[in-house]
């Protein structure tokens, strides 16, 4: 029996359809610029948006080859990544949108893992192992895995080193919040609150006079919503602060980086159909 080939480096392959301005690439960048190139080689597997914005030419740039194959089919990653030898296949979705499981399924390679976007079991025999932390998954949990879990000695949360920190010093007063009072603030979008985190949040209100709760507004049903919740378990409304999330600036200063973007060159290689 003829033996493998093996490649002169490690062959990484990254799958994810938010290489793109996502929270995910903007965790993540400084995760692929880190890598020893003299033993690794990376190779993205791009299905998302063909449009280019900052992050994602920063991001392309950090790979010997970014892929984009948003047009072909799971069959069809699949072959590629067998064709490009993937050795070490890392799963940046798991079951989030716009995911595509079934290349994994199909086993794209000897080795899968699943990284930071779904911190949760696959449930299937496909994935091998999850990277974690003993707080995101205590080991007395490992038993609810599917997966084999691979811990990091910190936190499982990678940030990217180069992010530039603002100047600007907010005030209390500028943001509505009480100059002296305990701020609890959480800043994930509303329909991730759940009634029993909310029972929770309401329960620390009441034990900590003058205390608020800090929410993003990304809605004014939402907003309206909580803190009529709020109401109903004995805190005043008042008592929950919104941070208007300033919706069209963001869009606008969007629209005018992919505007900028596309007419700079990138490596991005488009795999001929």
């Amino acid at each position: 029996m003829q033996k493998k080939k093996l490649n002169k480096k490690i062959r990484i392959g990254y799958y994810s359809a938010d290489f793109r301005e996502h929270a995910m690439s903007y965790l993540l960048a400084n995760l692929f610029e880190q890598h020893d190139k003299s033993k690794f080689e990376l190779i993205a597997f791009s299905f998302g948006s063909e449009k280019n914005d900052e992050i994602k030419n920063r991001i392309s740039n950090s790979f010997d080859k970014f892929v984009d194959v948003n047009s072909k089919s799971d069959k069809e990653i699949y072959k590629l990544s067998k064709d490009f030898k993937i050795d070490i296949a890392v799963d940046l979705m798991g079951f989030t949108q716009n995911s595509r499981f079934n290349i994994f399924i199909q086993r794209c390679a000897p080795i899968q893992v699943n990284y930071l976007g779904y911190p949760g079991t696959s449930g299937a025999n496909c994935i091998d192992y999850l990277i974690a932390d003993k707080i995101l998954i205590p080991k007395e949990n490992q038993k609810y895995f599917s997966e084999k879990i691979v811990y990091m000695p910190d936190s499982y949360q990678v940030n990217d080193s180069k992010r530039k920190i603002s100047d600007k010093v907010f005030t209390k007063k500028e943001l509505n919040l009480p100059e002296d009072g305990f701020v609890f603030c959480c800043f994930n979008q509303s329909y991730k609150i759940t009634p029993y985190v909310y029972d929770i949040w309401m329960k620390l209100l009441k034990r900590v006079d003058g205390s608020v709760l800090w929410l993003i507004k990304d809605s004014d049903i939402g907003s309206h919503n909580l803190k009529k919740e709020a109401q109903k378990r004995g805190v005043e409304p008042d008592r929950i602060k919104t941070l208007r999330e300033k919706v069209n600036d963001v869009k606008k200063n969007t629209k005018n980086k992919e505007n900028e973007n596309e007419a700079k060159s990138s490596k991005i290689e488009k795999v001929a159909e």
